[in-house]
């Protein structure tokens, strides 16, 4: 077989390949449809994660993650902050569907707030803020890195709005040797400027995930941002197993210090029939400083407090307290109020006074001159 038949062999299967792609990409409609089907197909999603975060290369903190989610809307996030030549600091942030509660622990203070020795010689500062409904609002504990929505959040957002804009700027073509792999290119629609190029790996085979999300520059295409998440099959389902997110190529005129941080996911479990919905419930140690802005008060908590009817009694208790000290204030003994007959002649007798030191002091300026 000659070199050049051999050559034209292989021009007409690529171009058949080509056709067979051309005619099996799926469409931007059908990329977000599969993208938030995952999301919201999910019942319940429980995840454990290790984020480190890195400046310059070194290590510059820790995050242990425990991470409960379900179909209601309800979140749970546990963590722990540990950086070099710090404490550990504990902080829990839990919305019920009704409360959102933001627990913090920090054994560098004592109860009181004040500085102290590590290991600390007194009770520890424990705080807690209770606030109505979703906080903040749209967001709530969601706002933390969670490895599940990592890159999907803001590849959904973005593809949503170019789809609803029928946006023609976004080009989706196969990912060379790699079947059921799309690579969508689109100029950010969050950059005014439009300098910025965002380009996503998905993959379909697995499930609709996002592998990769690259922010390059339009100009040049040097690579500004790059986010990644490597997923493992559990059963029947990818899950993802580690990512981060991670600068792009050196700018040789940039001053700014090089940030980067990973996350390994330990153990994950989604739609499990043993979730426990146990976990939305929130009790605060005591000593505990609550600041109940459902009620505009503050108060400490006991033994065990229980987020519900028992923060409910403590602020009642408190919002009766507070309001006995204003009436404290308030009050005048009755011996020195005087009667409805004597404050008018107090009056009287106290203009009549100034009147007359006024008239002195006009008298004695018009003598002088």
């Amino acid at each position: 077989m000659s070199s050049s038949f051999r050559a034209l062999t292989g021009i007409v299967c690529a171009l058949l390949s080509a056709s067979v792609h051309a005619q099996d990409i799926p469409s931007l409609q059908d990329i977000v449809s599969g993208l938030k089907k995952r999301h919201e197909s999910l019942e319940n999603l429980h995840v454990k994660a290790v984020w480190n975060d890195y400046v310059n290369g070194q290590l510059a903190a820790t995050e242990d993650q425990e991470i409960h989610v379900d179909s209601l809307g309800r979140i749970r996030v546990n963590y722990t902050v540990k950086q070099p030549g710090a404490v550990v600091r504990r902080i829990e942030e839990c919305y019920d569907g009704e409360v959102t509660v933001f627990f913090k622990q920090d054994p560098s203070r004592d109860r009181m707030g004040a500085s102290q020795t590590i290991p600390p010689s007194a009770e520890i500062f424990r705080s807690a803020v209770l606030n109505p409904g979703l906080f903040p609002a749209g967001q709530g504990p969601s706002k933390h890195r969670n490895p599940f929505t990592f890159l999907s959040e803001t590849v959904i957002s973005q593809l949503q709005y170019a789809a609803v804009n029928d946006a023609p700027s976004v080009e989706i073509s196969p990912v060379d040797a790699q079947p059921g792999q799309w690579k969508l290119t689109y100029k950010s629609p969050h950059d005014e400027s439009g300098d910025q190029v965002c380009e996503v790996i998905i993959d379909e085979h697995k499930g609709w995930v996002i592998q990769l999300h690259d922010i390059k520059s339009a100009k040049d295409g040097r690579r500004l941002v790059s986010k990644y998440t490597d997923f493992v099959r559990h059963g029947e389902i990818w899950l993802p197993g580690s990512g981060g997110w991670k600068p792009g190529d050196s700018d040789a005129s940039s001053q700014n210090q090089s940030m980067e941080w990973k996350f390994e996911v330990t153990e994950i479990a989604l739609d499990s029939p043993d979730f426990d919905e146990a976990v939305f419930k929130t009790t605060l140690p005591p000593g505990t400083y609550v600041t109940d802005n459902r009620h505009n008060v503050s108060y400490w908590a006991g033994s065990g407090t229980t987020i519900g009817d028992e923060t409910t009694q403590l602020a009642q208790a408190a919002i009766a307290e507070r309001e006995a000290r204003l009436r404290e204030l308030s009050y005048t003994p009755t011996s020195l109020r005087p009667k409805s007959g004597e404050r008018g002649s107090w009056l009287f007798w106290m203009n009549l006074f100034f009147f007359a030191a006024a008239a002195v002091a006009i008298w004695r300026s018009r003598k002088r001159t």
